[in-house]
């Protein structure tokens, strides 16, 4: 089950990142991918209120990665883009999916903040 943010965790996160408000899906998207990945690691089925700010460092952190690795385009695009077309061959390259690179980002990111998620982890099997 994917982690809900909370809409003041969305408020923090443009806030951050300055990102405007035609943005807010794909802020969403970063800020739910994060909680769940962080969820996971620390093995417990809600977000504790106290983890609610480095998640959304977590996430500011990666939608910049996110932005950097596109040459700053477009966040919200979940499908890929056309990167390329040639006419006589018929080739058409596509551009990898943001979705993917909000995924790459966010594991990326996760690792650096591994040692703040410990006093939160819960042990288990």
């Amino acid at each position: 089950m994917a982690y809900e943010p909370t809409p003041e965790m969305l408020d923090d996160l443009k806030t951050i990142t300055g990102a405007p408000d035609t943005e807010t899906d794909a802020l969403t998207l970063v800020l739910k991918i994060t909680g769940t990945k962080v969820l996971n690691d620390i093995n417990q089925g809600y977000m504790p209120k106290a983890l609610e700010p480095i998640v959304v460092e977590m996430a500011a952190d990666a939608y910049r990665l996110n932005k950097q690795a596109q040459g700053a385009g477009n966040v919200g695009e979940v499908a890929g883009t056309v990167s390329s077309v040639s006419d006589g061959g018929q080739s058409i390259s596509y551009r990898d999916s943001s979705y993917q690179q909000v995924l790459s980002s966010v594991a990326t990111v996760f690792r650096d903040y591994s040692p703040q998620l410990a006093r939160f982890r819960k042990t288990g099997w």
